[in-house]
């Protein structure tokens, strides 16, 4: 249908070219020669048009230039054509999705957005562009690949909602505890009862046998470091769960700053990475592996992102857990779930229920 258009075109040019030629020699008029010679002026007008070169156009990002998966939130590239250059109709495209932009002029500089809905995760290095160059008539047109000048990074899509449950019910609550210094469930000694002393410490029956009032004395629980874990493992779901880890990490970054908390992330893959904040560029790159390496961990709280239990070895989540205090988080399908001490509860629109 393009191709046909453009057959159109030019025939209705050559007429109007060869037939003012044919009347301007035939009658030999001044309106004839007129004509002719404006038909002539225009095709070498739109001939130049069309041999400016693309190349020398030039394309930088604007402003942001790291951005989620399925964002809203559009790129803004800034275009500058050399002095004196007019491109009359240019198109521009992403070659990584192919979404065209409207045609416009280019004349000094312009801004163009470009939607990233369907751009893969991922660390684009000077992105390329296709740009395609037009006439006013549509008679000409040429195509050129330019590269921007700045680094684009598609980061894993952040659910905020999911985080904020996540915190709330996992981290937020005993990293408040830890950081108030608060007692441990191990009773280490008693003594008698003070008058500054709560009634809930009061051993009432160690006050019985005593004949006298005597309080519980706890050991205070050091602070332990929080170990966040993300099993890479090769499966349909990879996405969503890297989805559900990268938006925590995000979260977290802010909430455990405030409370002082000690916490690593660690991501298991080909190779085990670890970082207090892991780097944007390994969030965007990271792939899943069939026998992602496992990391030796002891004496933390360790919560552990992976699809199935049943993705682990059994061994190595033996030893963890005689280690460390671990919780799982899982994901089938859509549904995520917790285990904490072989008890599984579920994360279901923003509330949970124990199964």
């Amino acid at each position: 249908m393009h191709k046909l258009k453009i057959i159109i075109k030019w025939l209705a040019v050559s007429i109007v070219f060869f037939g003012s030629f044919l009347y301007a020699a035939v009658f030999n008029t001044n309106s004839g020669w007129f004509i002719w010679y404006l038909s002539v002026l225009t095709l070498l007008f739109l001939l130049f048009l069309a041999l400016l070169p693309l190349r020398r156009i030039q394309a930088n990002i604007i402003g942001q230039a790291v951005f989620n998966r399925q964002t809203k939130e559009k790129l803004l590239v800034q275009l500058k054509s050399p002095p004196f250059f007019i491109y009359p109709l240019i198109e521009i495209s992403l070659l990584t999705n192919h979404r065209s932009t409207p045609r416009f002029s280019l004349w000094r500089a312009k801004k163009v957005y470009f939607d990233l809905t369907d751009l893969p995760r991922g660390v684009y290095s000077q992105p390329i562009l296709k740009v395609t160059s037009y006439d006013f008539l549509g008679l000409f047109n040429k195509k050129k690949q330019i590269r921007l000048l700045d680094q684009l990074i598609i980061l894993p899509n952040e659910n905020i909602k999911l985080a904020q449950l996540l915190e709330q019910q996992l981290f937020f609550k005993n990293v408040a505890v830890q950081a108030r210094g608060d007692k441990s469930f191990d009773l280490k000694n008693v003594r008698a009862y003070e008058s500054r002393d709560p009634l809930h410490e009061i051993d009432w029956k160690m006050s019985a046998h005593q004949q006298e009032l005597v309080v519980k004395v706890f050991e205070n629980e050091p602070k332990k470091e929080i170990t966040i874990l993300l099993v890479a493992k090769e499966s349909p779901n990879f996405e969503h769960l890297l989805s559900g880890y990268f938006s925590l990490h995000q979260r977290l970054q802010h909430s455990f700053q405030r409370l002082n908390q000690p916490k690593q992330f660690i991501i298991a893959g080909n190779t085990i990475r670890s970082a207090v904040k892991i780097p944007d560029e390994i969030f965007a790159n990271i792939l899943a592996t069939e026998n992602p390496n496992l990391p030796t961990i002891s004496g933390q709280q360790v919560y552990i992102f992976v699809e199935k239990k049943a993705f682990l070895e059994e061994t190595w989540l033996k030893v963890l857990q005689k280690n460390n205090q671990v919780t799982l988080i899982t994901l089938d399908k859509s549904q995520w779930s917790m285990t904490i001490n072989q008890r599984v509860t579920t994360i279901n629109s923003g509330v949970l229920t124990n199964d």
